[in-house]
């Protein structure tokens, strides 16, 4: 017996708090500074807003769910129904009682069936994965994971999501949100203490501290050195720390060129003070991936629990980056110098995980930078709609010059292929945009063996044998040239009967047409071109080795 797809209709949400998707994630081994080992996500079905919240308990997640539902639910924009999985704490009497009471329709998926309430597990991962990724990257103690959980909430309410065109945030609010006052979590900075804590004659009225997450657009929620979690408006971030992360992100676009190389080594000018520079510690994946799959953790360090005194940061102040001003790219630094070597050994048996860096790098990807549209109404909106429209135009104007195909309509019982654009930019060998290409591309993964295709082969080369070809014209003094074909699936002639409806963009969009040349898609297309190829160069009597 086999287990089937869901495949039944889920009616979405028609407003705003409609219809609610909830779900309990956990347990952890790595319990919170709290005692958390689950959180208990919401997710609305009309914006995408989640919501998810740390408990020690599954019981609790009902209480979560009130309060949930309290904050949101205004006048006739409130919640009608709930999806959940059938738990033990979502069909407590309680609960069943309360949504009666308020109508609410409780919705229970069945044991194991996952894809019935696929957007709340979807939600879940999504923000799994930026939970592991953000710990890794900020050296925290695990036990700050339900901190750096509410920093994940508040960044992806505010993260465009690409079904919807904007993000959470405008679909629920009408307008796009402010992102000025964001910080990157980690980041160092200096938060003012209160006044019960400050004396008159104090001399330090800030202490070092480092960004948990935001509590709105002016309250930041900080760990100080001591341990201590800070609710505060009045925070400065460490400016040097930030030009310093940017400078190490555009060095890394640069090639991935490697830490010790001029680039990345730092001097201080003549007739300067000398800077006092920290750097990060390395930071391993080790432990982290029990968040989910709940395995033992082999740093037990990071297993603190709240009574257990235990140092809060992995460095015991904020990294003092040096100023910007005092980097040189041509200081001849000692490579053997403890700050500026780099490990060259590979991470082998732990868990590939993308640097956080380079998150950070394509947020910051340079936006005049020439793309491949994936299709033709990107290419048409795009800044370089008209090299698009032109390179369309050369290659529609080709396959016509080719004889490619005949205006025909299909015979009955004969469903044609759909056909779709290509585009891609020629590049030189230094990158610069050489031109813009557009190719008409069958989707030949329509075509029915026996009905529009009978045979495929497709010529490949081993390396072995242009290696001996390279081997003996070195050892002989001979030329090598090489050529390129243009259109080159176009010389060949299709023998099956093939059908096409033409795609958009051409001035015959819509209509049907019988191909008579090997459009690229073909399945039978490589056999083609082989075989016409072959035989051009039988003629001059060469013979295939």
């Amino acid at each position: 017996m086999k287990e089937v797809p869901y495949k039944g209709y889920i009616r979405p949400g028609e407003f705003r708090m409609e219809f609610v998707h909830m779900d309990i994630c956990g347990p952890f081994q790595c319990t919170g500074y709290r005692g958390d080992q689950y959180w208990v996500q919401f997710i609305d079905d009309w914006s995408g807003r989640t919501r998810a919240r740390p408990i020690k308990l599954k019981s609790e997640a009902f209480e979560e769910l009130r309060a949930y539902l309290s904050q949101w639910n205004h006048g006739k924009l409130r919640c009608h129904r709930i999806r959940c999985d059938w738990g033990e704490e979502n069909r407590s009497a309680a609960m069943q009682q309360w949504c009666k009471d308020n109508g609410i329709e409780l919705d229970y998926t069945t044991t194991e069936q996952h894809q019935q309430n696929w957007r709340i597990e979807l939600a879940q991962r999504i923000t799994m994965d930026r939970l592991h990724t953000t710990m890794i990257a900020s050296g925290l103690d695990l036990k700050w994971w339900p901190e750096v959980l509410e920093n994940i909430n508040y960044t992806t309410f505010r993260t465009p999501v690409k079904k919807l065109g904007m993000s959470a945030y405008q679909k629920w609010y009408g307008e796009p949100p402010n992102l000025s006052h964001l910080r990157t979590v980690r980041q160092p900075g200096w938060v003012m203490k209160t006044h019960a804590n400050m004396h008159k004659l104090a001399t330090e009225k800030a202490i070092p501290c480092r960004l948990l997450h935001h509590r709105g657009s002016s309250i930041y929620v900080v760990l100080t050195n001591n341990g201590k979690v800070v609710r505060s408006p009045n925070v400065q971030w460490d400016a040097s720390w930030e030009t310093a992360l940017r400078e190490r992100l555009l060095g890394e676009a640069d090639g991935d060129k490697p830490r010790n190389s001029k680039r990345h080594r730092c001097c201080v000018k003549p007739n300067s003070k000398s800077v006092r520079t920290t750097t990060q510690p390395c930071i391993h994946p080790v432990g982290v991936s029990s968040l989910s799959t709940g395995g033992d953790i082999d740093d037990t360090s990071a297993l603190a629990s709240p009574n257990m005194p235990s140092a809060s940061l992995r460095t015991a102040e904020p990294a003092r980056m040096p100023d910007p001003d005092i980097l040189q790219q041509d200081h001849a630094a000692d490579p053997n110098h403890p700050e500026l070597r780099t490990s060259l050994r590979s991470n082998r048996g732990q868990p590939a995980v993308l640097p956080y860096s380079q998150y950070a790098l394509m947020a910051s990807a340079c936006p005049t930078e020439p793309f491949e549209p994936a299709n033709l109404k990107k290419a048409m909106q795009s800044s370089r709609s008209k090299a698009w429209r032109r390179a369309l135009g050369d290659e529609f104007q080709s396959l016509l010059d080719n004889g490619t195909w005949t205006s025909c309509d299909p015979p009955e019982g004969r469903t044609p292929l759909d056909a779709k654009w290509v585009f891609k930019i020629k590049r030189g060998a230094n990158g610069e945009v050489l031109r813009h290409k557009a190719r008409l591309v069958v989707r030949g993964f329509r075509q029915q063996e026996g009905n529009d295709f009978n045979e495929t082969f497709a010529s490949v080369v081993k390396p072995m044998s242009y290696k001996a070809l390279f081997a003996i014209a070195a050892a002989n003094d001979f030329e090598i040239e090489q050529m390129d074909v243009k259109t080159a699936f176009l010389y060949g002639k299709v023998e099956e009967e093939v059908y096409m409806k033409l795609p958009q963009g051409v001035a015959d969009q819509g209509k049907y047409v019988k191909l008579n040349r090997a459009l690229y898609g073909l399945k039978q297309a490589p056999r083609i071109w082989y075989q016409t190829l072959a035989t051009y160069l039988g003629e001059p009597r060469l013979h295939a080795a």
